[in-house]
């Protein structure tokens, strides 16, 4: 084998080696947020009855609850990178913002900068949610009927490197893909 031939083989050897050693990280990274994002942080314990569902008020709470039923937990930073998923929620003329912090969902009230998508949900909506158990299908219903909606803001790659997929699917019932956004 001649000089470049040798140098050709090393250089080969050494790219592929870095190729499989940032594949194991990339591995390792997601498995160990998806072991950090367990259903342990669901807040399990309703703060609402029958009775007192007329008057709830939409507060961090509620915010907070009906993004743990999306599995917004399971959202999640990119590798290599401090972007955490951000959320605006807007119901009525209230303005909530949501940022998952490895694998726990945090609400405040007041808008939010580089928010990845924004939903908007009626009160009445977020009502019927409660009322039904958490069903997502009355979510669905409030997509369809055009009551409630979502607005992707963030591009497609930064959605799907925070897996933002199954929770758009969760909240519209449709597939989130490149060419819908």
């Amino acid at each position: 084998m001649n000089k470049k031939a040798k140098l050709f083989l090393i250089i080969s050897v050494i790219i592929i080696i870095v190729i499989i050693l940032i594949a194991l990280v990339l591995v390792y990274y997601f498995n160990k947020n998806e072991s950090s994002t367990t259903t342990n942080n669901i807040p399990q314990q309703k703060f609402w009855n029958e009775s007192s569902l007329a008057s709830l008020k939409v507060n961090e709470s509620v915010v907070n609850y009906i993004l743990y039923s999306l599995e917004a937990y399971k959202l999640h930073k990119p590798p290599l990178s401090s972007n955490t998923p951000k959320i605006e929620i807007l119901v009525d003329q209230r303005v909530f913002n949501s940022e998952v912090i490895k694998g726990r969902v945090y609400t405040k009230s007041g808008s939010i900068n580089n928010e990845d998508i924004r939903m908007y949900m009626p009160r009445k909506e977020i009502i019927n949610f409660l009322n039904s158990s958490n069903s997502i299908s009355v979510l669905e219903n409030s997509i369809r009927s055009g009551e409630s909606r979502m607005e992707v803001i963030a591009s497609y790659p930064t959605l799907l490197s925070k897996g933002y997929l199954n929770l758009y699917k969760k909240f519209t019932g449709k597939d989130l893909n490149e060419k819908g956004i």
